[in-house]
């Protein structure tokens, strides 16, 4: 009995043994299983980004701290309620649960972004990633309906992406309607990009023609082939090139010039990706520049014109003053007296290209008068058709109401004498000369195209030919002095210059119109004006003498003795100085016999300014005629009055000069100036 007892004792001992191993084991994997629950507490709890997790119902059951401090909620504000906590509204609240519900049974993505609300109503855009919670760690244990949300905040990201798309957007608006022409091309020369500025300075309707054309290659659009080699040598030697001038093509074969700035683009091993750029038309600003330099050109010659035409006015006044005193003396029946005669005329066309000289320069002093335009080319209209040869036809078109202009019809009429003497050289085959006049308004159109031009009305005379025309390149010169496709000795170079000078002087414009084998048409344009026209009378001139003593001031020999010997011959007395000084001496010695001083503009040591100046306060009622071979503009840049009375232009002739002097002696005493 007791072996059976002490059995029984012993079997319970191994039994209550074993249960107690199996307790201590069960103790054991608890406390490793809440050490395990606690490494991912801690891990959860010390995420950054928010987590928290829903039951069957969508109710919050969980939060790590993360999600508290994020949406600013304590933990009883949290626990069993639903996701209207961090929503906007129950609508809200609704179609976020339903996400949440399609991703759970697999009918949605599990990552999609959504704008939260902060318990201070603040704004939080977050990216939501949500996970099924499954009863085991096996993978193929059956899920339960709850979920796990992590939210990470995208609001940085989400404005830095908006920023990013408002730059492209901007830089996209700056690209497509910026006014120069902005490209990308490729190593191989063809067109990566190009935006709507490149393709309308280039001709093309798109930039889609630019990109999309495998034959268009960057340096196929360069007029001057040395031109792209040494844009794509400086490019290579300094990375960049700035505003570099260039003849370049149009799409349509036509030339322009353009500036471009280019760069190179190159990788992390410096080799060239592409070339990108910008490009700019500056068409308008060369042909400016040409027309300036073409004024400059002009106006430089035209000055030096001027003070050639000064020094053979004073050799032409003695020439002619003194061929007229040899003619006046000489009988009529004088077999030398023809020689006279052939050496006056020569000495006219002599003075006529002196004022063509100076009509050129554009300081020739012009007589303003109202002229029809009609009446100055039927008064010259004869005149023409002797200087035209028999088998050429003369054709006058005139407008049927007459137009008045403001202008020295000699002028006028030199103007239409060159353009008809060039055309009777220009036409061979076919020989008809038409002048035509009409009305003209000049607008901005006219202005724009050629680059001059002052808006309103003028008449408009047309000088057309059937000559055999001229190419553009002789049209850039014909307005040049000296210039001429004539053989030699059969021109002087002068007639379209002095065309030139002419019209500028009336202030007015010429352009010309000329292709080879199609003749030649030239426009002027004259302000046209309404005020009435009255017949100049024309007074023969006469050798009137007298008794007084005049003063001559003149610093040219051979004019000085000229105006002295006139002066004597017709009963004056002469008093000569060759300077300012010794003009001024010699009227102070003799301002009481002094009836008149004739004294040149421009002399040594005083000029006549200077001299009237000085005289005048010594006799306030002094008499004065100026002289000058100078241009006008060099006369009244002195400080004297061009007017009929005191101021003469050589050459002077005798019988004017004697005129003139009487004309003044004979006037009551008067300031000249």
């Amino acid at each position: 009995m007791v072996a059976y007892f002490k059995d029984i004792a012993q079997d319970r001992g191994r039994k209550y043994l074993r249960e107690v191993s199996k307790l201590s084991r069960i103790i054991a994997r608890a406390r490793k299983t809440e050490e395990v629950l606690g490494r991912y507490r801690v891990l959860v709890e010390s995420f950054s980004d928010a987590i928290f997790m829903l039951d069957e119902d969508r109710k919050i059951i969980s939060c790590n701290r993360a999600f508290r401090s994020l949406f600013q909620l304590k933990k009883h504000e949290i626990e069993k309620r639903t996701l209207r906590i961090i929503t906007r509204d129950d609508d809200e609240c609704d179609r976020l649960t339903t996400i949440i519900d399609d991703i759970v049974i697999g009918k949605n993505t599990h990552v999609f972004p959504w704008e939260f609300v902060r318990k201070d109503g603040s704004l939080l855009t977050m990216e939501v990633t949500v996970s099924q919670v499954r009863r085991s760690p096996s993978e193929d244990a059956v899920p339960t309906g709850g979920c796990v949300a992590i939210l990470h905040d995208i609001t940085d990201r989400i404005e830095q992406e908006d920023a990013l798309r408002a730059a492209e957007e901007k830089y996209r608006n700056i690209f497509e309607n910026a006014a120069e022409g902005i490209f990308q091309v490729a190593v191989d020369g063809h067109y990566i990009s190009a935006n709507p500025a490149l393709a309308r300075i280039f001709g093309f309707a798109s930039p889609l023609q630019m990109t999309g054309n495998d034959d268009l290659k960057a340096r196929k659009t360069f007029v001057d082939p040395d031109d792209y080699r040494r844009l794509n040598a400086i490019l290579r030697a300094r990375g960049f090139v700035e505003n570099f001038e260039s003849e370049r093509y149009r799409t349509d074969g036509t030339r322009m010039w353009t500036s471009t700035n280019v760069r190179l683009v190159t990788d992390k091993k410096n080799d060239t990706r592409y070339f990108e750029g910008t490009v700019r038309d500056i068409t308008l600003r060369k042909n400016l520049e040409s027309q300036l330099r073409h004024s400059q050109k002009m106006e430089a010659i035209g000055t030096l014109a001027g003070g050639v035409a000064h020094d053979f006015n004073n050799l032409l006044t003695a020439l002619i003053g003194y061929g007229n005193l040899l003619q006046i003396k000489m009988e009529k029946d004088n077999p030398l007296r023809v020689y006279v005669d052939h050496v006056l005329a020569s000495a006219k066309r002599a003075a006529n290209l002196t004022n063509s000289l100076l009509a050129f320069s554009r300081k020739q002093t012009v007589n303003l008068e109202p002229n029809g335009v009609n009446e100055i080319i039927t008064g010259v209209q004869k005149l023409l058709e002797r200087l035209l040869s028999e088998d050429i036809e003369l054709r006058v078109e005139t407008c049927t109401k007459e137009i008045t202009i403001m202008a020295d019809r000699t002028q006028i009429e030199q103007i239409l004498m060159n353009l008809a003497t060039n055309a009777r050289d220009a036409m061979t085959d076919t020989r008809v000369l038409t002048i035509s006049t009409g009305h003209a308004s000049i607008d901005r159109a006219f202005v724009a195209k050629h680059g001059y031009g002052k808006v309103g009305t003028y008449a408009r005379l047309t000088v057309t030919d059937t000559g055999h025309g001229m190419d553009e390149k002789v049209k850039e010169h014909i307005f040049e002095p000296f210039f001429t496709t004539k053989e030699a000795g059969r021109g002087t170079g002068l007639g379209l210059s002095t065309v030139y000078g002419i019209v500028k002087q009336h202030d007015g414009y010429v352009t010309v119109e000329s292709e080879p084998g199609k003749g030649t048409r030239f426009h002027l344009y004259f302000p046209s004006v309404r005020v009435k026209r009255e017949r100049v009378r024309h007074v023969e001139p006469n050798m009137p003498s007298g008794t007084e003593t005049i003063l001559v001031a003149e610093d040219d020999r051979e004019t000085r003795h000229l105006m002295k010997e006139v002066l004597r011959e017709y009963g004056y007395t002469v008093i000569g100085a060759a300077d300012g000084d010794e003009a001024v001496r010699h009227f102070i010695e003799h301002r009481e016999r002094i009836g008149l001083a004739i004294i040149d503009v421009i002399m040594p040591k005083k000029n006549g300014m200077e001299v009237y100046s000085e005289i005048s306060k010594l006799d306030p009622s002094v008499k004065v005629l100026f002289v000058s071979g100078h241009a006008r503009d060099v006369v009244l840049d002195k400080g004297i009055v061009d007017s009929r009375n005191n101021f003469l232009s050589k050459p002077i002739t005798p019988s004017l000069l004697l005129e003139r002097l009487r004309t003044l002696l004979d006037a009551e005493a008067h300031s000249p100036l």
